[in-house]
């Protein structure tokens, strides 16, 4: 999914889709040009749907997978942020 608006789309379907687990992942720079990150982070969203998640929207993204409303992109730093 493309970062900049994957919050748009992870809070929509947070109202409208209950019962679900639904990981989304995406990557600071586009796969064309750097297959590292976006690797990791498929392979990470992949790893946490093997294990027992509870049913949510979540990211996967820069090493971490959380609930889908505390992961922030900083255009700034190039990174995406944990918000409590």
């Amino acid at each position: 999914h493309g970062t900049d608006t994957v919050d748009l789309t992870s809070a929509f379907l947070n109202e409208h889709v209950k019962d679900k687990t639904i990981v989304f992942t995406g990557a600071m720079v586009p796969m064309s040009i750097e297959k590292v990150e976006a690797t990791m982070n498929f392979s990470l969203a992949l790893g946490f749907l093997s294990a027992s998640a509870s049913h949510g929207i979540y990211l996967a993204m820069h090493g971490v997978v959380v609930e889908h409303s505390k992961l922030k992109k900083d255009k700034s730093v190039g990174k995406f942020l944990i918000q409590e």
